[in-house]
């Protein structure tokens, strides 16, 4: 009997705690009000450990608003942090590396991409600049770098389709190739001039290609099946770096991951088949 009051005693204690503190607790309607922090055992199918903190922010009768912080797996290092309004993101939201090193840079608006968005390297360095207008389109001049500074592809858009001429670099800055377009359609190759020296690959070592994109994840930057992308998975890791042809890799990297989210190995394809695996 003794041990029952006891055992009841520390129930009511710890729910009278969780309330003091306004944390995880719901309004007389059942809505979830307040501060509320979630942890790998509220949401098991992310693999975070059971005590892991995942995402903390505060609801207003069941509507997310304020700011949101989402952690990497350590549950410490900060994933991704953005405003929310009436339960949809709005204003300014940065995400963040595994290392925490600033990942992305961006803006919502009226639940759509707005203004400028930067994507970094894990370096620091830019590894993109755009812009979106106010209906959440690209707009104006897009701008891919390579880690090294260097432009690796830049164009324009009007009215989120490609327009003018698209133009793709080499590591060392001169021109690899570019072509006009209009209205987002391929109008004329461009002549290039470059004293770049032609790449020679040796023998691929299996027929294996690159998997196939069905619906590219490219964080709202336009998608060229014949050019060069950035795709990333659902985890917002990068995936897929490379130039495309008929919207399947042709010449990149496919970025693999175990199960925890940690890089295991980077695959190399030239002229649509693997080619070798690289460590960077």
């Amino acid at each position: 009997m003794k041990s029952f009051r006891s055992l009841f005693l520390i129930l009511v204690l710890s729910a009278v705690s969780s309330i003091s503190l306004g944390q995880n607790i719901k309004d007389q309607n059942g809505k979830k009000h307040g501060k509320w922090i979630y942890r790998g055992k509220d949401k098991p199918g992310l693999g975070y450990a059971a005590n892991t903190i995942v995402e903390e922010g505060v609801y207003d009768h069941g509507r997310k608003t304020g700011i949101w912080i989402k952690y990497h797996k350590d549950g410490k290092t900060v994933k991704l942090k953005g405003n929310y309004l009436n339960n949809r993101p709005n204003g300014e939201y940065a995400r963040y590396h595994s290392n925490g090193a600033l990942m992305e840079q961006g803006n919502f608006g009226g639940n759509k991409q707005v203004g400028s968005l930067n994507i970094f390297y894990k370096s620091g360095k830019v590894a993109f600049k755009g812009n979106f207008d106010a209906n959440g389109k690209e707009t104006g001049k897009i701008i891919h770098y390579y880690e090294n500074g260097k432009v690796q592809a830049e164009f324009e858009l009007k009215g989120g389709k490609p327009t003018g001429t698209y133009s793709q670099y080499n590591k060392d800055g001169t021109l690899k190739f570019s072509y006009k377009l209009n209205n987002g359609r391929f109008v004329q190759a461009v002549q290039n001039s470059t004293n770049a020296k032609p790449v020679k690959y040796s023998k691929p070592v299996s027929d294996d290609v690159p998997p196939k994109v069905t619906n590219p994840i490219t964080k709202g930057v336009t998608f060229f099946p014949d050019g060069y992308n950035k795709v990333y998975n659902t985890s917002d890791e990068i995936w897929l770096d490379g130039n495309f042809r008929k919207g399947q890799l042709y010449e990149g990297k496919v970025y693999i991951y175990n199960s925890s989210g940690i890089l295991k190995k980077i695959n190399v394809y030239k002229e649509g088949k693997f080619h070798s695996i690289s460590q960077n």
